[in-house]
């Protein structure tokens, strides 16, 4: 079978790019995530409900391939006022069909030279930088050169050769060395120069992707997207040259809001109004959405 220089570049003929590294450094992956955990650097309760890895299936595979598909923001355009207004979707959160093309993409290169894989769930972020595919921004976010930090990732594990390991230390961008626009425009000022580990249970998009009513701690104002946050993102010099790939996926009329407001249940919304949110990828999480959606709302 061909090694792992040939499948990094046969990435880039379904334009995803990725890297490869040698099982033998999952060891290292989970020392690493189980370390940040014992000295404190990871919140617990982030810990329990999003960092169960799969470290311990290995066996029979060669290789951990990060893989990482461009994913631009969106956007909502929004009545009110009589002017228009709009809401950003993160890039995690909306994928307009795109992940299924990604993911086809993906099996249809391995079965095609007949590779034996199988998805896993892996520190993705902390992959992406041990392989060198990319680096961590200030904010603990990812960045890739040719997609900034818009994309979505996948991780498996494969029985693909090494022709050479990919394994170097976390980075960080060139650009974060003289720039402090994400902690300046931190909502709760979380983010530092110290590491690029924050508290991520202090971040305003963990409680934005859950249901139930916000903590006490996240401040009304500092809502300014549909789930998530865009404020460390946005005007990151590392995503400058993004901005034109937001496009509007959708626009809530003044009526659409209205229903929003008073309809608690996305089966009772009128036709219209179901239509816009099914479009937004928010049918199946009703509640979240009109949460959030009220409390953006308020900012714009």
């Amino acid at each position: 079978m061909k090694g792992n220089i040939f499948f990094e570049n046969e990435l880039k003929t379904y334009d995803i790019v990725g890297k490869f590294t040698s099982i033998e450094n999952m060891h290292k992956l989970k020392s690493e995530i189980l370390g940040l955990k014992n000295t404190g650097k990871l919140n617990d309760w982030i810990y329990e409900n999003y960092l169960q890895f799969d470290f311990d299936v290995s066996k029979g595979y060669k290789s951990i391939m990060i893989s990482a598909m461009k994913l631009p923001v969106v956007k909502v355009t929004v009545e009110k006022n009589n002017s228009i207004k709009e809401i950003m979707i993160p890039s995690a959160y909306y994928n307009g069909g795109k992940v299924d093309v990604y993911n086809s993409n993906l099996d249809e290169m391995f079965n095609k030279y007949q590779v034996k894989y199988k998805p896993v769930h892996l520190p993705c972020k902390l992959l992406v930088s041990r392989t060198g595919l990319g680096s961590y921004g200030k904010n603990n976010i990812a960045y890739i050169d040719e997609f900034g930090s818009y994309f979505r990732m996948r991780a498996f594990l494969t029985d693909i050769e090494m022709d050479e390991d990919n394994w170097y230390e976390v980075t960080q961008t060139d650009k974060c060395s003289n720039c402090n626009i994400c902690a300046k425009n931190c909502p709760n000022g979380i983010i530092n120069d110290e590491s690029y580990v924050i508290d991520a249970g202090k971040c305003i998009t963990y409680p934005n992707e859950i249901e139930g009513v916000f903590p006490e701690w996240i401040k009304p104002e500092w809502h300014n997207a549909l789930i998530g946050c865009m404020k460390c993102q946005l005007d990151c010099p590392n995503n400058l040259e993004f901005k034109n790939d937001i496009k509007v996926i959708s626009h809530l009329s003044k009526e659409n809001t209205l229903d929003i407001f008073k309809t608690s249940h996305y089966e009772e919304l009128k036709d219209d109004t179901k239509l816009k949110v099914k479009e937004i990828e928010f049918s199946n999480a009703y509640d979240v959405f009109k949460r959030n959606f009220e409390a953006v709302y308020h900012n714009l």
